[in-house]
């Protein structure tokens, strides 16, 4: 009850250590967006977790489960992409499409869904980016690996995902290669540059 304990109940925590006060009213749409901005990486399970604001009918019986699993992939693939087996929101939702910052934000997920980790000085070199606009992107979704002294995606790399639902993380892969297509020129001009260091 309210006046029992030291007020540990207010701020109650979901199993993935999120908050769920600000999470549980909201409609399944804006409950997702909302876990994606707070937790930057989020394995489906987590979304699954906190994503349960789906409106059903009467009629919906005990196959509803297998409903909302459609509706929750179809959520997640409209707000966000498959990076390393966790989402992470779209770069739409962080800068208008069509803008410098919007394209380099994705070529940056782009290489890390490809390779799982990031050179900051080549990024540096081969985006059109200010440093402190490039430093705050890679700061919003990533983390310095001490082993590698690279960047890799703040969660680790989950490959339950595409096991389980194949079909998603398919359509994920090829939307990645259509945009890589499209930011050809600015992961080439990394490519070359990690190539260029490689010893031959």
């Amino acid at each position: 009850g309210r006046g029992s304990g030291g007020g540990g109940e207010r701020k109650q925590k979901s199993s993935s250590g999120y908050s769920l006060d600000m999470v549980s009213k909201l409609p399944a749409e804006k409950q997702l967006e909302a876990v994606l901005r707070q937790a930057v990486a989020v394995p489906y399970p987590v979304l699954q977790e906190l994503v349960t604001n789906f409106v059903h009918g009467p009629d919906d019986g005990p196959g509803f489960t297998g409903i909302i699993d459609d509706h929750l992939l179809e959520l997640a693939s409209r707000h966000a992409v498959l990076v390393c087996g966790n989402w992470v929101l779209k770069s739409a939702h962080v800068s208008p499409p069509g803008s410098e910052l919007h394209d380099c934000r994705d070529a940056i997920l782009a290489i890390l869904a490809r390779d799982g980790l990031l050179h900051r000085r080549h990024l540096a070199a081969a985006l059109p980016l200010p440093s402190h606009h490039l430093q705050h992107i890679l700061e919003s979704f990533a983390v310095i690996d001490k082993k590698s002294r690279c960047w890799r995606l703040v969660r680790s790399t989950d490959p339950t995902f595409e096991l389980t639902y194949r079909d998603t993380a398919d359509e994920q892969a090829r939307q990645w290669e259509q945009r890589s297509g499209e930011l050809r020129e600015l992961i080439e001009a990394y490519d070359s540059r990690v190539e260029s260091e490689r010893p031959s």
